[in-house]
């Protein structure tokens, strides 16, 4: 059997509103020479009928079932059945142009790349998501030439149109495997690693401006569901793996943009673990005492400390309010100005204050330059104040 020049992996979970106008979408393709392998991850609505419906008329749609184990095991069940020369991602509740994968390859092949990013085209299942879109998918007006993965990021990143979704690229089945490069398991935001590890491994990447891929954002997805521990838990398995990545590379080019990732998942962890409630946080745990211990040191005490330094700005400000009330009504005494500052109000105000001041002069030295630094800091003032 030849082998297909795309293989088209679509995971499937209770999408039946929407599977036929994305499997349509494949079938009929402008590029004849593809495999389409959908995987059902489960469905309990009539996904599996429909995926089964479209195997009988379409020698090559494969359709592969599974329990529900999640997107990602859906998606690397798929990659090793794979047979493509180049690998390409779809939602199920999203579909293509119909000369997408004409296109995209035709870039690929004149190019030799590794990997083609191409447009994507949004639409809205209600007025009120398009009022109020939970992304926005900024796009450069232009193709940027062929560059190494690690300067695609960078330019992406530097123009505030870096995409993390899989779908978003025709990526070459042998980097991919070459590499290592697959889904972690068990978390959402899983995108935002593989994506990130293929292109840190790419020598050859091209954005072209066709907008190939069209996005569905609805109220029932992933994307506009409320924040929980998930979330949490997706963005910081993330920020390990980039971690980890970094600890095993030594190229000096990589090392900015995998920093700059490292801190992009850690922000993202803390932004979503400030929005939780107490009862979610309490489900943020990890399957190893060392990620444990790394979320407490890099989320949880961050958080602390910044809600602790917040009440302290509060206290600081209240403080400040009374001290000018006071020198206000001092500066309409008419006795001599060494009576103000020697009254007990002011003496009060003063002694009350400084505390306060401290630690958030110290919170908001461990926000930006970190603990051993502060602590140093810490230790420093101490001296001085023993030796004044």
């Amino acid at each position: 059997m030849n082998q297909p020049k795309i293989s088209v992996i679509i995971p499937v979970y209770n999408t039946e509103k929407y599977l036929r106008q994305c499997l349509d979408s494949v079938v009929n393709q402008t590029l004849k020479d593809i495999e389409i392998l959908c995987v059902d991850d489960g469905s309990t609505d009539g996904s599996l009928s429909i995926l089964k419906e479209y195997e009988q008329k379409d020698l090559r749609v494969t359709v592969i079932s599974q329990p529900n184990e999640g997107q990602s095991s859906a998606r690397n069940n798929a990659l090793r059945c794979a047979r493509g020369e180049y690998i390409d991602f779809l939602d199920s509740d999203d579909y293509l142009a119909l000369d997408a994968l004409e296109k995209a390859l035709r870039a690929a092949r004149e190019n030799d790349l590794d990997a083609v990013v191409f447009g994507v085209e949004p639409f809205y299942q209600s007025e009120w998501l398009a009022r109020n879109p939970p992304v926005v998918y900024k796009q450069t007006a232009e193709a940027t030439g062929v560059m190494t993965g690690v300067q695609y990021v960078k330019t992406a990143k530097d123009r505030g149109a870096y995409i993390v979704t899989a779908w978003i690229a025709l990526w070459r089945r042998a980097l991919l495997e070459k590499n290592g490069v697959t889904f972690k398991k068990g978390i959402i935001h899983e995108d935002n690693l593989f994506s990130f590890q293929a292109y840190m491994t790419a020598e050859r990447v091209m954005w072209i401006p066709d907008k190939l891929y069209h996005r569905r954002l609805r109220e029932d997805s992933i994307m506009t569901s409320p924040v929980s521990a998930k979330n949490v838990i997706g963005y910081f398995t993330c920020a390990v793996g980039v971690m980890q990545y970094g600890l095993r590379n030594e190229d000096t080019d990589k090392e900015r943009e995998i920093r700059r990732e490292y801190t992009r998942m850690i922000q993202e962890t803390r932004r979503n673990y400030m929005a939780i409630s107490d009862e979610e946080r309490k489900k943020a745990f990890f399957p190893s005492e060392m990620e444990n211990e790394l979320f407490l040191h890099l989320t949880k005490e961050w958080f602390d400390l910044k809600a602790s330094g917040e009440t302290q700005k509060a206290r600081i400000d209240r403080l400040c309010r009374e001290l000018e009330t006071q020198q206000k009504r001092a500066d309409t005494l008419q006795h001599d100005p060494d009576c103000v500052h020697r009254s007990a109000s002011f003496r009060l105000g003063r002694a009350v204050a400084w505390l306060p001041r401290k630690l958030r002069r110290f919170a908001d030295c461990y926000a930006q330059h970190g603990l051993r630094y502060t602590a140093w800091r810490v230790l420093v003032y101490l001296h001085l104040s023993k030796d004044n």
